[in-house]
């Protein structure tokens, strides 16, 4: 899945940020990549210029696949040095698949 393209077949919903974690919480789709279920692929990473973590915080975004490879969600998340999660302490979702429906979420004006 690529948030950039349109599968054929592929649903494109908008909705509220609050709305994607919500679909992201009840989807358990962190603690599954975190108990091994789901296998998490970064695919961007970067040491934010200011940024209130510790030194040597990254910046990641972070897709969510199944065993398939399919991707599930896409996350943003500060990781830092000690490996926890910076920021609310919880991935911010970008994107979630559920069927044949990509939620993402509204654009800002």
């Amino acid at each position: 899945m690529v948030a950039n393209s349109n599968p054929k077949g592929l649903k494109i919903q908008r909705i509220s940020e609050m709305e994607l974690r919500q679909k992201f919480n009840a989807g358990l789709y962190w603690d599954r990549t975190k108990n091994g279920e789901l296998t998490k692929v970064v695919m961007s990473r970067h040491v934010p210029a200011s940024s209130r973590e510790p030194s040597g915080t990254e910046s990641q975004i972070v897709s969510i696949r199944d065993s398939g490879g399919q991707e599930l969600a896409r996350v943003h998340l500060y990781l830092r040095p000690d490996n926890t999660l910076g920021a609310s302490g919880w991935p911010d979702p970008k994107i979630v698949l559920e069927g044949d429906t990509l939620y993402m979420q509204k654009k800002k004006h």
